[in-house]
């Protein structure tokens, strides 16, 4: 029995779509259609741009310049940092490696003391 038919005989408890939903698919409940999506949206849309705008308003860009030197031999760290974000909460950091000449140093020197 078609759907019509159902419905003209009492058969039915569904009704037909209506308007824009008659034609076009993804105008349809849960569907595409940017003015639905944005009527089902609406109020996540909102509370997204309030939670943006607070951030923007506590949370102000900096950007520096530093420059990182070694305490012992005073020679440029500059290849040996990196910049990234923590895991957790995702703060940005920065990762200092040790001076390779004072790496090399203390290898020697540890060296020399197993000789």
């Amino acid at each position: 029995m078609s759907l019509d038919k159902a419905i003209k005989h009492g058969q039915e408890k569904r009704k037909p779509y209506r308007r824009s939903q008659a034609f076009d698919r993804s105008c349809r409940p849960h569907g595409g259609c940017p003015f639905c999506e944005r009527g089902r949206k609406h109020a996540a849309r909102k509370q997204q741009d309030r939670a943006d705008y607070r951030e923007e308003e506590l949370m102000p860009t900096l950007w520096l310049d530093f420059e990182v030197y070694c305490a012992r031999c005073g020679a440029g760290l500059c290849n040996n940092c990196t910049e990234g974000k923590t895991r957790g909460r995702g703060i940005p950091m920065i990762t200092v490696e040790p001076c390779d000449k004072c790496l090399e140093e203390k290898y020697e020197e540890g060296r020399a003391d197993r000789d």
